[in-house]
C-alpha cells in the first residue's frame, strides 16, 4: 500500500512540473507588471537577499541560511509548499509569513515592480 502512495506522489509531482509552458513564457500573464531582470538584480542586492541566500550574479551573495537560488526555473517548489510558478513566487515575496508562518523568510516590504523584477531575475537563472 505504501508503494502505491509513493507512486501517486511521484506522478503528481511529475504532472505538476509538466505544464507544457516554461515559467518564463507565463511571467507577463502571471504578474500585473512586467519585470526587468537587471532591475531585479539591483533589488536583490539592495534588499540584502544575499545575507541568507547564495544567488548567482549577486556580489557577496554566498550565505547558507536559506536555500541557494541558482537554477530557479528548474525547481519544483517554493518553500516546499508552492508549485514553482511566477505568480506563486510573487505571492511568496509579497507575504512569506502568510504562506509559511514562522519561516525564516522575512517580509521585505517590496512593491509590485520590485517583486516583478526579482521574479524576472530568478527565472533567468538556468
Amino acid at each position: 500500500m505504501r508503494s502505491i502512495g509513493a507512486i501517486v506522489v511521484v506522478l503528481l509531482v511529475a504532472v505538476a512540473g509538466c505544464t507544457g509552458d516554461r515559467p518564463d513564457r507565463a511571467r507577463s500573464e502571471a504578474l500585473d507588471v512586467r519585470g526587468d531582470a537587471d532591475r531585479g538584480q539591483v533589488t536583490i542586492t539592495e534588499s540584502g537577499c544575499g545575507s541568507c541566500h547564495r544567488i548567482p550574479g549577486i556580489v557577496a551573495a554566498d550565505a547558507h541560511v536559506g536555500p541557494p537560488l541558482d537554477a530557479w526555473s528548474r525547481r519544483s517548489f517554493i518553500a516546499g509548499t508552492l508549485v514553482n510558478r511566477p505568480d506563486e513566487l510573487a505571492r511568496w515575496l509579497r507575504d512569506p509569513q502568510a504562506i509559511r508562518p514562522g519561516s525564516g523568510m522575512p517580509d521585505l516590504d517590496l512593491d509590485e515592480r520590485q517583486i516583478a523584477d526579482i521574479v524576472e531575475y530568478l527565472y533567468s537563472l538556468d
